[in-house]
């Protein structure tokens, strides 16, 4: 059910290639994902008074499928219209999936319930996936099996999932905002050594 504020929240959903943005937070010296969604909140509404906060912090380059963010702001845009617009004034690499009017009690941080990380590992060269995954070389000898059970990516894999269960530890422990207990799942996969037929590998 719809509160009374006079100020819509929007919840939206963003996915985005993060390959060239310093994460999302807005920084002073550097281009983010907020930012640019801010600068099109600016253009589409003319408005210059809103709030926009995300349901989390990304690191430079990281790529995400779906994101939630709200957004406050006094339009009469629909949701389906305000969709429309962003988009319109969003670079290609972030797009809005869906944007819907909630109540103010919903918050993007506090009320998210889970986290989760796909860490992809290439055995072999790709013209496709380049800027999505890592691509382990010194593995891909002729001497050595390229296999996902090489023991050089399977050691990597579990620090991958160790490390990121250490910052889910560190977060509480340091303060760091992890209000909901969003649950935090990693999970790492590789792009097999050898093409297969279709379009992408």
């Amino acid at each position: 059910m719809l509160d009374n504020y006079p100020v819509p929240r929007f919840k939206l959903l963003i996915e985005y290639a993060g390959t060239r943005y310093s994460g999302w937070q807005i920084q002073t010296n550097a281009r983010t994902v907020q930012g640019e969604i801010d600068r099109a909140v600016r253009r589409v509404t003319a408005r210059r008074e809103f709030e926009l906060c995300g349901s989390g912090r990304t690191d430079a380059g990281v790529h995400v499928l779906g994101q939630v963010a709200t957004l406050d702001l006094q339009t009469t845009l629909s949701p389906e219209e305000l969709t429309a617009a962003l988009n319109d004034g969003l670079p290609a690499d972030i797009n809005v999936l869906a944007t819907t009017r909630v109540p103010h009690r919903f918050h993007a941080r506090h009320d998210a319930v889970a986290r989760s990380y796909l860490y992809l590992i290439a055995l072999r060269r790709t013209a496709f996936a380049k800027p999505y995954v890592w691509w382990v070389k010194e593995v891909c000898s002729s001497s050595v099996s390229c296999t996902p059970a090489t023991g050089a990516i399977t050691r990597w894999r579990h620090r991958c999932l160790r490390s990121r269960d250490r910052a889910s530890t560190a977060d509480s422990r340091f303060g760091w905002p992890h209000p909901s207990g969003a649950q935090q799942t990693a999970r790492a996969a590789t792009l097999p050594s050898r093409p297969r037929p279709g379009i992408f590998p």
